[in-house]
């Protein structure tokens, strides 16, 4: 099984003409024809849409928490080859103060996507955790202590799911590997990550609208599988995607400031 996922960088004042880039997003998602596609920062229901009108005959079954009935809860949206049997949004209990950057995770109510397919089974969650605007991923950060609590939330979750099903986690986590956050997340979710060993970066860092790069990008984003998936099969197996520029000449002409990852799960 083909899986993959993707932040779309679905926030207008950052990227103008979002919607004609989400229907590009679609057309080269389609070109790697994935099972399964989990979408970060789809904040609209039109960009749903614009996704759904390009993949729809190809992964038909379309799974989102439709918040004040115009917003994809958290801005997460899940497509499917396969029928969803059952599904779920939790918010995160924790996202900081009204005043201030964590702001967004109020106004989107970051949390958590859960879906489960029947046949073949297979639980998926999908996230996207509070940025950390201050870069200080520990449980003494400003932003730290708020992405602590959401992980916690996030593995109560992870650890009550019936553990003979498989699990996969695809998402946009907002830490990378050297940092204590990750290290709790792999073990204490009892976690394999297939590109543990891969030094490059999900993102790029010259995307940001005035076209300075902020900080050195770092991989924040993950696909993951219980170890108990992996090990009573062949192990996972995952690829960055979308790493070029539309076009040579522009510097900012990504798909988005992520790259998108690739995996394939033998179920």
């Amino acid at each position: 099984m083909k899986l993959l996922t993707f932040n779309c960088c679905g926030f207008p004042p950052l990227a103008p003409g979002t919607k004609s880039r989400m229907q590009s997003i679609a057309r080269a998602v389609a070109s790697i024809d994935p099972d399964i596609a989990a979408f970060q920062e789809v904040f609209f229901h039109r960009y749903t849409r614009a996704l759904g009108d390009i993949l729809g005959p190809r992964l038909p079954y379309c799974f989102f928490h439709s918040r004040l009935g115009r917003f994809p809860a958290g801005g997460l949206v899940l497509f499917s080859r396969f029928p969803i049997k059952a599904g779920s949004f939790s918010a995160y209990k924790a996202r900081g103060p009204l005043l201030g950057k964590s702001i967004v995770g109020h106004l989107n109510k970051k949390g958590m996507l859960m879906a489960r397919l029947k046949d073949p089974p297979l639980n998926i969650i999908t996230t996207h955790l509070l940025p950390n605007f201050d870069g200080n991923h520990t449980d003494q950060g400003r932003y730290g202590r708020i992405q602590a609590a959401q992980l916690a939330q996030f593995l109560t979750q992870v650890n009550s799911l019936d553990k003979n099903i498989p699990l996969v986690i695809m998402g946009d986590f907002n830490f990378p590997p050297d940092c204590v956050f990750y290290e709790r997340l792999i073990k204490e979710g009892a976690l394999a990550d297939p590109l543990a060993h891969d030094p490059r970066p999900t993102g790029f860092g010259e995307w940001c609208k005035d076209g300075k790069v902020r900080a050195k990008p770092k991989r924040i984003d993950y696909i993951l599988s219980r170890q108990q998936t992996v090990t009573s099969r062949s192990v996972i197996t995952a690829r960055l995607i979308f790493q070029d520029r539309l076009k040579k000449d522009h510097p900012k002409n990504y798909l988005s400031d992520h790259c998108g990852i690739l995996a394939e799960i033998p179920l």
